[in-house]
């Protein structure tokens, strides 16, 4: 009685370490691609901003 439980429970139990485990390393991939993301974004702008300067300028 108490293994055809456990045969049961088990499935769901690794379902859900497996599903947790996704998203925890999901969520730790945003947070390590995130700040990178931000940073070439923000680079291509100032970019810009500073190309922009310079035409006008000139």
């Amino acid at each position: 009685m108490l293994e055809q439980l456990g045969a049961i429970n088990f499935p769901e139990n690794l379902n859900t370490q497996i599903i947790t485990g996704i998203e925890s390393a999901f969520s730790n991939g945003l947070t390590f691609v995130a700040p990178i993301l931000v940073g070439m974004v923000g680079i291509t702008i100032v970019r810009k901003v500073i190309n922009r300067g310079k035409s006008g300028r000139v």
